[in-house]
């Protein structure tokens, strides 16, 4: 339940970028820099948060919660991520 609110407020509500962190994403992928997410969210909501912020194409690799088998404080979701 907790998560359908808060997907139904992002997408009533939208939500914005920090100042600054388009032109980064931007400039590292036109750098050839790889990108990747790795969040502890689930998959549906990261999916949700990079539709809305339009920022899903600078990331080649997006690992949620959902994906491995342990969560924080163990780096698993990160490392999954630079890996991938």
């Amino acid at each position: 339940r907790k998560e359908d609110l808060y997907r139904a407020s992002v997408r009533e509500e939208g939500t914005k970028l920090l100042p600054g962190v388009a032109a980064l994403l931007s400039g590292l992928a036109a750098r050839g820099c790889p990108q990747a997410v790795g969040s502890s969210a689930p998959l549906g909501n990261l999916d949700l948060l990079l539709g809305v912020t339009d920022t899903r194409r600078y990331f080649g690799a997006v690992v949620s919660g959902d994906d491995v088998s342990r969560g924080k404080p163990d780096p698993e979701v990160f490392l999954t991520a630079a890996a991938r």
